[in-house]
């Protein structure tokens, strides 16, 4: 009857679809990885993941859930558990996709750009718009739009809010530049200058070309702190040592190679190979793709 009862109750539309997270992955030599961790060959991996359960359910029943957008099957632990309970169980059948990040070390150096093609959506995302690819990246690492954590919801908005940004100070950048057009010397009164110097300039033109100076100036600082923070988050979520510039190798990369820098970090964030990129979508990734677990 249970069986029975419990078949019944997960066809409904809600209750089959559980939200669980891949915690750790289990080899038969009893040792412990991290789900994006590159495990020995050899091993026969058992994933387990965190479950919140839907109701009162007995031990042994195979319950469906949704892991990264897909179906997976997990067995109820001994006891059984009760409505709301979260435990922690092994995957019956199927296999949870998840991207292969490296540890230790970069999966590539800094200026293996191209070693995806020189088409690649990533890689032109990043030479002709920087800050949304950067703004993937740190969606990607659930970092907020200032590259902090602060929980899912604030990072589910970083890519959207970034995008804003930047098309705000496009289009403030533009503006302030044909206003200030508008107030520089024509064309006739510079060859009109009989001293041969430098024309007179408005002091309405000198107040928006000082605008507009020091709103590239902040934008600029702006997309250099973010891409400081992200690239250290980035190593010390996959234990990346520093190899250069002693200490100041996150600000030096960003400063020095900002594109490189950026592609560096979407390379290393994703399997392209085996999840295509996207340049329309805020993790650079294609819906279908697995999300990157931190």
């Amino acid at each position: 009857h249970y069986n029975t009862y419990y078949r019944s109750f997960l066809q409904h539309p809600i209750a089959a679809r559980l939200l669980i997270n891949l915690t750790h992955i289990m080899t038969d030599d009893n040792k412990y990885y991290s789900a994006d961790e590159a495990l020995p060959v050899a091993s026969n991996v058992t994933p387990m993941v965190s479950v919140v359960a839907p109701s009162n359910l007995p031990e042994g029943y195979t319950l469906d859930a949704i892991v990264n957008g897909q179906s997976v099957k997990v067995t109820i632990p001994p006891g059984g558990v009760k409505e709301g309970q979260e435990f922690t169980a092994p995957l019956v059948s199927g296999t949870v996709p998840t991207h292969n990040i490296p540890r230790g070390s970069w999966r590539d150096g800094l200026c293996n750009c191209f070693g995806q093609g020189p088409c690649h959506p990533s890689l032109c995302l990043t030479f002709w718009c920087a800050p949304l690819a950067l703004a993937q990246v740190m969606t990607r690492m659930k970092l907020n739009w200032c590259g902090q954590r602060k929980g899912d919801q604030a990072a589910g908005k970083t890519w959207l809010t970034i995008l804003l940004l930047f098309c705000a100070y496009i289009v403030t950048d533009y503006l302030l530049d044909f206003l200030a057009i508008q107030y520089a010397p024509t064309t006739q009164e510079q060859v009109n200058n009989n001293n041969n110097m430098m024309p007179e300039y408005s002091t309405q033109y000198w107040i928006l070309f000082s605008v507009r100076m020091a709103l590239r100036l902040i934008f600029i600082v702006y997309m250099l702190l973010v891409s400081i923070r992200t690239r250290k988050f980035v190593r010390d979520t996959y234990d990346i040592p520093e190899q250069q510039c002693g200490g100041c190798e996150d600000c030096c990369c960003s400063y020095w190679c900002s594109c490189c820098t950026i592609s560096q970090m979407a390379r290393h964030t994703a399997d392209y190979d085996t999840y295509p990129s996207s340049c329309c979508t805020s993790t650079g990734l294609k819906q279908n793709a697995p999300a990157v677990l931190v």
